[in-house]
């Protein structure tokens, strides 16, 4: 649901969420007091309970919005990474604030999360009204009712409140504004030899070191796990194919929706705000006696000017406000309106009529609305069928063949790999789909992947056949590679120690480099800060060079990770003193920061006072650790 939430009205998610992902995204582990092995839920929040469904949507959510980032895991990966603790924190959290918003006895009134939803973006028609069958559509795609949507949206408020006015007030001392900025643009020259991967030579290998070198990376040598998947692809183009809309649907339509594609009247509406009625009444009665509406706003303590460009009636989400500015004439002053951000008075600089328009003029605009209105009904329809064919245990082959729809059955790796390494699924988002299959069991009926591009993948697994090590003899040439790079790696590391214990005794590195041969030469960086990474140094090695003292040398990974550098500190200069800019800047960094560290000490003082407990075993069962060798 989450996910759904969050791909449907990203806007208002994003606000409710800031604080989950803060502290979702900066746990590593589950403390041994919160674990117990009994119970049919999968963890426990004071007396509020966390079921395995739950998990699972959270799951894939931050799956989601790590691939939009740019960073696609594995499911091996995911868990390496910790995602699924990440993920359970992130619900044992909200459960959390939730209770603690419930023993404030904090709310937002229904009316209020009507009128914000309204306004989204997600849920306007063209032409800026509120689209109601768009909202229906989208209420069907995230098979959320109404109301449940409401109750969603009103605990996203309810949990900004709290944490809104946790983080407000916070400030940073200047000195760590200046430690910050002194660390970041202290620069420093640097003198370095790459020493060459032909100064060493590594020597054959012999069965034991073969042995030994297998033995110590088995992990290296294995047939990876493989699944035979059952895919079902509802895809937007081809339900696009399968509906169309005549110039009797469009004329049918313009017909009794005439009035709602014309182009409304708009406004551009001037506004003073008072802190009181009595402010308000002398400010009218100031502007009856001469003064003008521009000098008024100039002079009072409350807020004043244009709202934001020419605005339709329902672009206003204040109701009052709206009725007032729209029955006024060009500039004249109301009466004191009383709205909901306090009395106001309004006026109106620029009216900019409406427009009659007529079928020709919208006959596209229709065909278009029309269209997309059978494509999600259409889309919506299928769906449901094939969910409906899977509660009644049909396999996804007969529902596919039924309803006119792709299939697949494919056994690939979790790469989407086949056994002869080509691709087992071609779709643009097929590594998302086998990842997918690969977080699922043989007979449970997981939730289908929503694709971007518009439509639905249901994916049953149909065989896991799991990972095996492959035996030595297989894979000799392998383990020769591997033992040549680690072998190789070693001696250039020790050959790089010495040359750096040489340079600090005092000899110079051009002298070794002339020693070494094979091409070494001694290079010099321009004045680098510790954000910057020369040609030919890597990111280890820069960082390396700014924790040595000046004169000294020491030694990192090459940028091309196949060999060593030795460096030398050859000149330092400490930063200048910020300007008004960075330290603003900074301060900005600083603030957010001390921001998300707060809210991670709420989230963690609330789990303590409220106790919470995990399944551990049904964790384990979920998250696939148990199959784990």
């Amino acid at each position: 649901m989450l996910d759904a939430m969050r791909r449907g009205a990203s806007g208002w998610l994003a606000k409710g969420l800031f604080w989950l992902l803060v502290v979702a995204f900066a746990v590593w582990g589950i403390p041994h007091d919160f674990l117990n092995v009994g119970g049919n839920y999968l963890a426990k929040v004071g007396k509020t309970t966390i079921s395995q469904d739950e998990y699972q949507e959270a799951y894939q959510s931050q799956m989601q919005m790590l691939g939009q980032l740019g960073r696609r895991l594995t499911p091996e990966q995911a868990r390496q990474f910790g995602l699924h603790v990440r993920a359970l924190y992130g619900l044992i959290d909200t459960a959390a604030v939730d209770d603690h918003a419930r023993s404030l006895e904090l709310r937002v009134a229904p009316e209020t999360v009507a009128q914000q939803i309204a306004r989204e973006p997600t849920f306007r028609s063209p032409d800026g009204k509120f689209d109601k069958l768009a909202f229906d559509n989208y209420l069907r795609q995230v098979r959320m009712s109404e109301q449940g949507f409401l109750a969603a949206r009103a605990k996203d408020e309810v949990r900004e409140q709290l944490t809104g006015t946790l983080a407000a007030g916070i400030s940073v001392p200047p000195a760590m504004v200046e430690a910050l900025h002194g660390w970041r643009e202290e620069t420093r020259k640097i003198e370095f030899l790459t020493v060459p991967v032909g100064a060493v030579t590594v020597p054959d290998a012999d069965e034991a070191k073969l042995k030994e070198t297998y033995e110590s990376s088995k992990r290296n040598f294995v047939t990876p796990e493989t699944r035979k998947l059952a895919v079902l692809m509802l895809e937007l183009a081809d339900v696009k194919a399968r509906v169309s809309v005549s110039d009797e649907d469009v004329k049918a339509y313009f017909d009794t929706h005439r009035s709602e594609l014309d182009v409304p009247e708009r406004r551009r509406i001037h506004q003073i705000a008072f802190k009181d009625r009595a402010a308000a009444d002398a400010g009218k009665k100031a502007i009856e006696g001469g003064k003008s509406f521009l000098m008024l706003a100039l002079e009072t303590e409350g807020a004043g000017g244009p709202l934001p460009g020419l605005l339709a009636k329902v672009d206003i989400g204040d109701q009052r406000l709206a009725d007032t500015a729209f029955a006024l004439p060009k500039d004249k002053v109301s009466d004191v309106v009383q709205t909901g951000n306090g009395p106001m008075l309004l006026m109106v600089s620029e009216i900019v009529p409406g427009k009659a328009r007529g079928l020709d003029e919208v006959k596209d605009e229709i065909r278009e609305r029309l269209t997309t209105d059978k494509i999600n009904t259409e889309l919506n329809n299928l769906h449901d069928s094939v969910d409906n064919n899977r509660n009644a245990r049909k396999p996804l082959k007969e529902i596919a063949e039924a309803q006119k729809l792709k299939f697949a059955e494919i056994t690939v790796d979790s790469a989407n790999k086949t056994a002869d390494s080509k691709p087992g699924l071609e779709h643009a988002e097929a590594q998302e789909i086998v990842e997918h299959g690969f977080q699922g069991a043989v007979g449970v009926d997981a939730e289908p992947v929503e694709l971007k591009a518009g439509g639905f993948a249901w994916v049953d697994v149909l065989a896991v056949t799991p990972e095996k090590e492959k035996p030595l003899e297989e894979v000799k040439a392998d383990v020769t590679a591997v033992y040549t790079e680690a072998t190789r790696r070693k001696l250039l590391a020790d050959l790089a120690a010495k040359i750096v214990e040489r340079v600090n005794k005092g000899e110079a590195l051009e002298a070794i480099a002339k020693e070494i041969g094979h091409g070494a030469k001694v290079e010099t960086t321009n004045a680098i800060n510790r954000a910057t990474t020369p040609q030919g140094l890597s990111p280890g090695a820069v960082q390396i060079a700014f924790a040595t003292a000046k004169g000294k040398a020491a030694s990192a990974e090459s940028a091309d990770r196949t060999s060593r550098s030795v460096l030398r500190v050859a000149e330092i200069t400490p930063a200048a003193a910020p300007t008004k800019e960075q330290t603003e800047k900074l301060t900005a960094e600083l603030v957010n920061q001390m921001q998300g560290d707060a809210i991670q000490a709420y989230a963690v003082a609330l789990r303590e006072q409220l106790g919470v407990s995990i399944n551990q075993a049904m964790l384990n069962r979920v998250t696939g650790v148990e199959r784990q060798p």
